[in-house]
């Protein structure tokens, strides 16, 4: 008996009556199309049966679950917590054959009536090395039920037989409908996956006939293989949210303990993942193939460890074997008997199966075609005899001998079939099918294609023992050791069956069988369809080159040639551990003389291995590829550039900058682009001073008309400079300006290329640190934005957006206009794998935001969010930064117990300090917020003292040119006047009039956003002078233009300032006044804590009157 796929989509029917019809015209059965039995049925569903009288056969498709009430129910819960807005991770557990997949396919039907979708996908024992196979399969069956929205719906002919079928669920069909249309899903994925919808179609090919191949733009080439990655899980990311939006999403995955690192990697990627609201996974396991360093074992404690801040959900199930009482309800139901009836056999069953679910099937189906268990067709029941079935069976505790016992009963032609198909996996096609029967039985079919053959039975010649193709396929449905899952696509009906098919091959004839079917494959199929199928085709190569069958050295050179084939598609989807290992073999294959005769093929393997070892973390491998690579005399430079590439990459991931930059000073001297040794100040000074001179005649007319840079020596120059700014800006070297002004002069000379926007955006920023000239650093930051667009790549969008903004724009253009272009910045960052800028974007996204007077409260749902992604991608630098920002923002909002102390949910000041011992970054950014936080809640004395301990000009020199060093030195300044006017000194008068004069200087350089720094400053020191009337209008000019640009938070301020100067000359109606307008303000912005400052410290100024008691 066939078993239906429940997942299928009702294009399947074609596809089965296409084999239908062959089928009868040479007598073998038909195919039955199912109608519902009601109207309350979501649709049709198809079953395949091969015999037209099934009455004395076991209907086993039509049991349900016996003894799995709890875990039902436990299953049934978490969807429901799911469809509240929830990310859920079940994981099943049990032994081969209890039962895992039909427990999970039970929420079939609860999810289709949530209108949701339900997908699966298996994990195979013989594709391993195979990356995502699983995920992959559920989510081409996801794509198939969208796509099925576009067909029409089948009309039920009135003579087809309508037959009751509770034993499998209906597939969601063109019949079953969504709330959505398929216009609808289609303009969503368009709109959300953009050109990423391209990275993944190469896993996902239908994917491309929903968003249309028209829409589909080239990829990005030059993408790092890391950048690849993080780009290629973005954007399954982002498909994955797409499609839960439309509904609750389930997708079970079976067989998990033979997961790929890749594919566990993507598991808990997406289950993380917080902006899907609505996904659930189920994951099916055998616990007596998992171990603790097992890596699904890993991933469960990943996500165990991390569920509170990741939102996750986990929950375990364990499914066991059936009781006795469990087995006589299922033989009762089966046999339509009662249990005073069915109760002796049910513990003879038992105790030969124990309980194992899959056993007990298999050896029902064996007692009936021993014919122990048959139908009387007289009575109408089922009769057996203890006795014999005691005699005549064995102990089953091995399911593997029963299955071998069965299908040694096969006629011998269908047998070797089945055990060639086995060594192709879990699924196989009908054209593979046919291909390889018909070549290991002498007759050579003609080539088909792998997606969709074209099946002509009348063609087709019958083996050596007299079947034909489309005969073994019928009698291995037919005896339920197969089944149909998709258009001319079958797999095995369990593992074990496969198993038992697979082992029944002498062990000294496999590796020659493998071999030679991998051959035939190689040999017989377009390159196009080899990719469809490349790791099953270089599994089985590989193991014939193993046992040293490919002795020739064309069949190595073309093995050698697959596996870098499949190395590629393997680190195309990111899967880096499995690409190592198709890699090595590729050069294991080469010849002794390899690098003279095959040059190319050998370049290739060895660079490719080497980016993928450095992607897992093996440097010293990556390391030895890289210098054989390098070693070669007489050779092209560019050809070792990968080489020199990933020895960088390799460099800068260990924080070995000093190596990483002679090694790239060393490859720039290789290219004729030289930087000075000595006098470097000098050429630096000369340096700015050209580009100041350059930009009075650099219009963006010129810019717009540079050439494009096409020599492959200087575009890999302009990469090696932009490599090297970092590693300079990193190891604090005194070159890092000439490296910048490098690159726009290479730039000018040689022309555009795809690292002119950020080595200009680099110029801009040297301009206003170096020398403050904020207007030529705009110009230098627009041409950057305007060559964005004329190269046409998104590859380094978010590093010349992050320059841009977060450097040079703020200083001429208000704060608040930084925050829309950072924002595209993060998401381009992340669609295109450059995490490192997105987090930079969107981390001074975050910043500005506060100094800009964005709502603190929403800024800190924000910040955790951001915060909890950083982790997520492994970017320490940004995730810093941002816990300390989310830090500042808790203390103001009352959330922490001390308010001028960084500790609290989000980070702890003292464990901080001690991790910034040696990282002068991570410590300037802690005393920045120290300064900020203490200035804000006056503690002044404390603020000065860490004024004291970095000095003036420290933060400049550290972190140059961010917009936090303008509310940084106008709060310092508060803080040393405050002081000043307590202890009645000129010391912190004269420091609070250094501050004073530089927030002037940059005013007089035009920055829009100091102006009403400088005026509340203006005040105070009026005010410290005793300067009252300039005091006064300072104090109303600084309220008038931080109300005016949206700083509500220095807006606060003033009016605190004010307050405070009028309660000192006992004017205290104004001083009400000005001090409540502070805490309203103070409050409107979030700094509810900051509020209750104040009304704490003038609490009498802010007690209502006194009651006046007037006698009568």
């Amino acid at each position: 008996m066939f078993k239906s796929n429940a997942s299928a989509t009702h294009r399947t029917a074609s596809m089965i009556s296409d084999i239908s019809h062959e089928f009868e015209e040479e007598g073998f059965g038909r195919v039955r199309l199912l109608a519902p039995l009601s109207s309350s049925r979501r649709g049709p569903f198809y079953e395949f049966r091969l015999n037209e009288m099934t009455v004395n056969k076991l209907q086993f498709a039509s049991l349900g679950l016996y003894g799995r009430d709890e875990e039902i129910r436990k299953l049934q819960e978490v969807f429901v917590k799911m469809k509240s807005q929830s990310r859920e991770l079940v994981m099943i557990s049990g032994a081969a054959g209890t039962g895992k997949s039909a427990l999970a396919q039970n929420l079939q039907k609860s999810v289709q009536k949530a209108k949701g979708f339900y997908i699966s996908g298996k994990f195979d024992v013989k594709q391993r090395d195979e990356p995502y196979a699983g995920i992959v399969t559920a989510c081409r069956q996801l794509c198939d039920d969208v796509l099925s929205l576009t067909e029409p719906l089948p009309e039920i002919a009135p003579e087809q037989t309508v037959e009751p079928c509770t034993g499998f669920l209906p597939p969601q069909s063109s019949l079953y409908r969504w709330n959505f249309s398929f216009e609808e899903m289609k303009a969503k994925l368009q709109q959300e996956l953009g050109q990423e919808a391209e990275v993944l179609s190469t896993v996902i090919p239908n994917l491309k006939q929903i968003v249309g191949g028209d829409y589909l733009l080239a990829p990005e080439s030059g993408v790092g293989r890391l950048e690849a990655r993080n780009r290629f899980n973005f954007a399954f990311r982002r498909f994955m949210r797409v499609m839960g939006s439309f509904g609750p999403l389930v997708m079970v995955l079976d067989d998990l303990q033979w997961a790929d690192l890749a594919s566990l990697d993507l598991v808990q990627l997406l289950i993380t993942d917080r902006e899907n609201p609505s996904l659930m996974v189920v994951g099916c396991y055998r616990d007596n193939e998992v171990h603790d360093a097992h890596l699904m074992t890993k991933m469960i404690r990943d996500i165990k460890t991390s569920s509170d801040e990741d939102g996750v959900s986990l929950t375990s199930i364990t499914v066991g074997n059936l009781e006795v009482p469990q087995v006589d309800k299922m033989l009762e139901d089966l046999l339509s008997s009662t249990p005073k009836k069915t109760m002796e056999l049910a513990e003879v069953v038992h105790k030969k199966t124990l309980g194992n679910v899959f056993y007990v099937i298999q050896f029902l189906s064996q007692l009936a075609e021993d014919e122990l268990l048959s139908f009387n067709i007289g009575s109408l029941k089922w009769t057996w005899d203890i006795e014999k079935v005691l005699l005549s069976t064995a102990s089953t505790a091995n399911v593997v001998e029963l299955m071998q016992k069965k299908l040694n009963k096969l006629p011998k032609g269908v047998s070797e079939v089945l055990q060639l198909i086995a060594c192709l996996g879990s699924t196989f096609n009908y054209g593979l099918f046919q291909l390889v029967v018909h070549h290991l039985h002498a007759i050579k079919p003609p080539k088909i294609p792998i997606e969709s053959p074209q099946v002509d039975t009348s063609s087709e010649n019958p083996t050596s023992n007299g079947f034909r193709a489309i005969d073994c396929l019928n009698i291995s449905v037919n005896e339920g050791i197969v089944e149909c899952c998709g258009e001319y696509s079958f797999r095995w009906v369990h593992d074990k069956i496969q198993e038992a098919t697979y082992s029944l091959i002498d062990r000294d004839e496999l590796v020659g069988i493998q071999y030679r079917i991998g051959q035939l494959l190689m040999n017989s199929l377009t390159p196009d369809d080899i990719d469809t199928i490349i790791f099953v085709v270089v599994k089985l190569l590989n193991e014939g080159a193993a046992a040293g069958l490919a002795t020739d050295y064309a069949m190595c050179d073309r093995v050698a040639k697959l596996n870098l084939r499949a190395g590629v598609k393997a680190i195309e989807t990111s899967a880096f551990l499995t690409a190592t290992v198709y890699l090595a073999k590729g050069i294991e294959l080469l010849s002794n003389d390899h690098w003279n005769s095959q040059y190319d093929l050998s370049l290739e393997l060895y660079s490719t291995a080497a980016e993928a070892e450095f992607c897992v973390g093996n440097f010293d491998r990556m390391t030895n590829l890289c210098n054989e690579v390098l070693d070669l005399s007489n050779r092209p430079l560019l050809d070792k550039r990968r080489a020199y590439n990933v020895l960088l990459d390799s460099l800068g991931a260990q924080d070995r900058m000093s190596e990483a930059s002679e090694l790239c000073l060393y490859a720039l001297y290789l290219l004729n682009c030289q930087l000075p040794k000595y006098l470097i100040k000098m050429f630096v000074v000369a340096g700015f001073l050209r580009t100041k001179v350059l930009l009075k005649r650099l219009t963006s007319e010129k810019v717009s008309d540079l050439p494009t840079m096409k020599e492959k020596s200087k575009i890999w120059a302009m990469a090696l400079l932009g490599r090297l700014t970092t590693f300079s800006y990193l190891e604090e070297l005194d070159i890092l300006p000439l490296v910048i002004l490098k690159s726009l002069r290479w730039t000018l000379r040689f022309g555009v290329s795809e690292f002119s926007p950020p080595a200009f955006a680099l110029v801009g920023l040297s301009l206003v640190a170096h020398l403050n000239d904020f207007t030529g650093g705009k110009v230098y930051a627009q041409h950057a934005l305007s060559l964005l667009e004329s190269i046409h790549s998104r590859k380094v969008e978010s590093r010349t957006i992050f320059v841009t903004q977060a450097f040079v724009m703020h200083w001429t253009d208000p704060i608040q206009s930084t925050r829309k272009p950072l924002l595209h910045g993060y998401q381009v960052g992340m669609a295109m794998g450059d995490t490192e800028s997105a987090m930079w974007c969107i981390y001074f996204y975050l910043e500005n935001s506060m100094h800009g007077g964005g709502t603190l409260p929403c800024l800190a749902a924000d910040l955790r969010i951001y915060s909890n992604q950083m982790r997520e991608f492994k970017q320490s630098k940004q995730l810093a930064s941002t816990l300390l920002l989310w830090q500042v923002v808790l203390n103001l909002m009352g959330e922490s117990e001390n308010s001028v102390v960084l500790t609290g949910e989000a980070v702890n000041q003292d464990l901080t300090l001690r991790q910034a011992h040696d990282n002068v970054h991570l410590y300037a950014a802690l005393r920045r917020m120290q300064l900020y936080i203490a200035c804000l809640f006056e503690e002044f004395e404390l603020a000065v003292g860490l004024i004291k301990e970095t000095g003036i000009n420290y933060f400049e020199k550290v972190m140059p040119a961010v917009f936090g060093l303008c509310p940084l030195a106008f709060l310092n300044g508060m803080a040393c006047f405050a002081v000043a006017s307590k202890r009645c000194g000129r010391k912190y008068r004269m420091l609070g009039k250094k501050f004073l004069r530089k927030i002037s200087g940059w005013v007089e350089k035009g920055n829009v956003n100091v102006r009403h720094y400088e005026s509340l400053l203006e005040a105070e020191l009026a005010a410290l002078d005793g300067r009252r009337s300039i005091a006064l209008k300072h104090y109303d000019i600084s309220i008038l233009l931080a109300g005016r640009q949206g700083f509500i938070q220095d807006q606060a301020m003033a009016h605190q300032k004010l307050g405070e100067f009028h309660l000192k000359s006992a004017n205290m109606q104004d001083a009400e006044y000005h001090v409540g307008e502070a805490i309203k303000l103070y409050e409107e912005w979030g700094a509810f804590q900051k509020a209750h400052h104040i009304k704490v410290k003038h609490e009498k100024l802010l007690a209502p009157p006194s009651e006046i008691l007037v006698a009568t």
